[in-house]
């Protein structure tokens, strides 16, 4: 064959290759537009339209959030199953009984699953989300074992819920390998032999937890659940940026009964660490997005990815909830403290959150203060210190200074508890409990509970009034078991079994509205005393639901202790009209109705809050100084509350500290400082551009007037 014959053959070859890689790849474009609706969120995203997309402003053009979530809940409907989950669970776990509502749960997160779709449980305190995700869990570890295959369910949880999911696994799925990965148990885990991991949020917050984050990266992880997931957030938080490395193979989800706190731009936060993808090519600003939707638009785009059900619509049988809110007026010598409080500080922008704080402390419990010790008694404190080596033997005159003057009155008075020399300095025990409004109240309050035999959850936010109410409780006769930031994580579930106890020799359960507010479950209570309230009225409503759930036979009655023409008040105020923006932000996510509040509800920002405090504190000192004091509760008050009865008290912790020259007071301080969170709407929307104030250290509210009636 010619040289020319041999170069036609081969370009007619070459020609032909040409035309069938030209028409397999067009049959490849044409099989990916056609299968554009069953494809991953990527590809739904990339190849919404043919043409190629050059920039991001571009993808915003053509697929907007809407769009995109759209496009996806038409692949989660396609994907769907008909599928029997309660014949499956009962093959599972036979030992699981689900409710028609969690039976339901379990299926949308299945359907979710098979469009690897990630999403947020957002069930109402106490509609059992640990019971569906465990269903959730046994499902997909059932069908890894056909394949195989070992995978791990990771579980991170506040610390107090821990002991509670172990129970529930070991009680409903108990064929699952359940370890709590925590403290010592950390030395016991063997990946190999594990189903499911619990753990808390500390691993991914710690930046010592290196090795711990490490760990959990290399682990073969299937399933990811955050419970109290709301944490989430904020992006730029250590925790949600560690968290987002994690990338289990087949699902995330998050359990919250309250996916929203303050605005919508948390709800896009949360969906944008379960889904990242949905946002490729979208502006990184959130706020650009939330901003750019009416709430009810967001809220339809949001509806595939949450699934909220409260109380009302699903449970014909939960007993009721009743909410006494007391306003209690300051007696003469508490009004006085507080007044004294104003008359000696002026108000400033950098003072402004320390004041309220004090403020606070005043219509609470004034020991809370530093005004009962006069220089003289510190002095006599502080040699007897240095004298007992109670801060240890490396600690010098001026070191103790410096770490008593960061104690309040209550700090100083468990110090003269521990010496008898300085018996003379020590709070009457009379006295130390009728210094407050609130616990004259509850002096005569819990007793009658008790002969009642109704059991008391009394929450706080602090710690030092924990200790007063542990120490009045003992003085009035009444046994009482105690949860705080403190507790040892192995010992809390162990706690709150002794409670729930039929056979429970405790009145009363003392928890730190933090730390014992969050996923616990506490139906042998049915009432609720919330001594101090919180700007989130999300929080209380956490603590309350602790016994306001399923399993509750009783009705459950709630007790809201507020100190009238005060700070307290404020707080109240703010709250309850921020309760009414937080309920349609968290309700009826399929509703596209508008409501009055919605032009406000992105307006609610932090940057105000120095601005909210002013007012407060001007209110408040408006209304204390024109308001004419009366006795600390209302005539009827007095008669239908009986009289305490007092009864020998328990010792009292004394636990010394030792100072060295590296240490500091961060925790005699942080033992009585309050977290003050965002307030409504309503308020903030005039100030939403204001530009928030520093704040100063605290300001020194020590007052050289001696009173000495509070002494014995």
């Amino acid at each position: 064959m010619s040289s020319a014959s041999e170069e036609s053959l081969e370009d007619e070859v070459r020609n032909d290759s040409d035309d069938k890689k030209k028409r397999l790849d067009a049959l490849l474009e044409k099989k990916k537009i056609g299968n554009t609706q069953s494809s991953t969120i990527d590809r739904s995203i990339s190849k919404t339209k043919s043409k190629e997309i050059n920039s991001p402003r571009q993808l915003t053009q053509q697929t907007s959030l809407t769009d995109r979530c759209a496009l996806l809940a038409q692949e989660i409907n396609k994907k769907r199953k008909e599928s029997q989950i309660k014949h499956e669970l009962k093959t599972i776990c036979p030992d699981l009984e689900l409710k028609e509502h969690q039976e339901r749960g379990v299926k949308w997160l299945a359907d979710l699953e098979n469009a690897n779709v990630n999403g947020i449980l957002a069930d109402e305190m106490g509609l059992g989300k640990t019971v569906q995700a465990i269903a959730f869990i046994a499902l997909g570890h059932a069908s890894c074992s056909t394949k195989k295959e070992h995978e791990i369910a990771l579980v991170i949880a506040p610390a107090s819920t821990l002991g509670n999911w172990k129970k529930d696994f070991t009680r409903f799925a108990p064929h699952l390998r359940i370890i709590i990965y925590a403290g010592a148990d950390r030395e016991q885990f063997r990946p190999n032999f594990i189903d499911v991991v619990i753990t808390t949020y500390s691993a991914w917050e710690r930046d010592s937890a290196i090795a711990d984050r490490e760990m959990f990266t290399q682990l073969k992880i299937s399933r990811l659940i955050l419970d109290e997931g709301h944490v989430m957030k904020n992006p730029k938080s250590q925790r949600a940026r560690r968290l987002a490395l994690l990338q289990p193979r087949i699902a995330k989800l998050i359990l919250t009964g309250t996916p929203v706190q303050n605005n919508p731009l948390e709800l896009l936060c949360l969906l944008k660490f379960l889904n990242p993808n949905l946002f490729s090519g979208l502006p990184n600003d959130l706020n650009e997005i939330a901003d750019s939707l009416p709430l009810a638009e967001l809220k339809s785009a949001m509806a595939p990815f949450v699934l909220r059900r409260t109380k009302t619509e699903v449970l014909d049988t939960l007993p009721p909830k009743v909410v006494h809110t007391q306003i209690l007026n300051l007696d003469l010598e508490q009004r006085d403290i507080y007044e004294n409080i104003l008359r000696r500080n002026t108000l400033t922008a950098q003072n402004s959150q320390n004041l309220f704080t004090e403020l606070r402390k005043a219509a609470n419990h004034p020991l809370l203060l530093r005004h009962r010790y006069d220089e003289k008694s510190l002095n006599t404190i502080i040699q007897t210190c240095l004298f007992e080596s109670h801060f240890g033997t490396s600690a010098t005159e001026t070191m103790i200074r410096n770490e008593l003057a960061g104690y309040c009155d209550l700090d100083l008075h468990y110090i003269c508890l521990q010496y008898k020399n300085l018996e003379h300095l020590r709070f009457d025990d009379n006295k130390l409990y009728q210094a407050s409004t609130k616990f004259q109240y509850l002096q005569k309050l819990l007793p009658q509970l008790k002969q009642q035999n109704h059991k008391v959850l009394l929450f706080s936010q602090w710690v030092r009034l924990l200790d007063l109410l542990e120490h009045m409780c003992s003085h009035l006769g009444l046994e009482t078991c105690r949860l705080d930031g403190s507790t040892d994580i192995r010992d809390r579930q162990q706690l709150v079994d002794n409670f729930n106890s039929s056979n429970s020799a405790f009145d009363i359960f003392l928890l730190s509205t933090r730390a014992g507010g969050l996923g616990i479950n506490l139906v042998g209570a049915d009432t609720v005393v919330l001594h101090d309230c919180d700007f989130n009225p999300e929080i209380d409503r956490q603590a309350v639901d602790r016994c306001h759930r399923i399993g509750q036979t009783k009705e459950v009655s709630v007790y809201r202790l507020v100190a009238k023409d005060t700070v307290d008040q404020s707080i109240l105020d703010l709250a309850q009209r921020k309760a009414i923006v937080n309920n349609h932000l968290n309700h009826h996510f399929n509703d596209t109705q508008q409501s009055p509040e919605d032009t406000d509800l992105t307006a609610i920002d932090d940057s105000v809050f120095v601005t909210l405090v002013e007012q407060a504190i001007r209110q408040s000192a408006q209304l204390a100084l024109s308001s004419q004091t009366d006795t600390c509760t209302c005539k009827e008050e007095e008669d239908a509350l009986p009289s305490a009865s007092a009864s020998p008290q328990k010792k009292h912790n004394t636990k010394k500290r030792v100072i060295t020259q590296e240490s500091s007071n961060d925790d005699a301080s942080s033992s009585s400082s309050l977290a003050l969170l965002p307030p409504p709407t309503e308020i903030l929307t005039k100030q939403n551009k204001k530009k928030k104030a520093s704040s100063s250290p605290p300001q020194d509210t020590t007052q050289k007037k001696k009173t000495s009636s509070y002494f014995s």
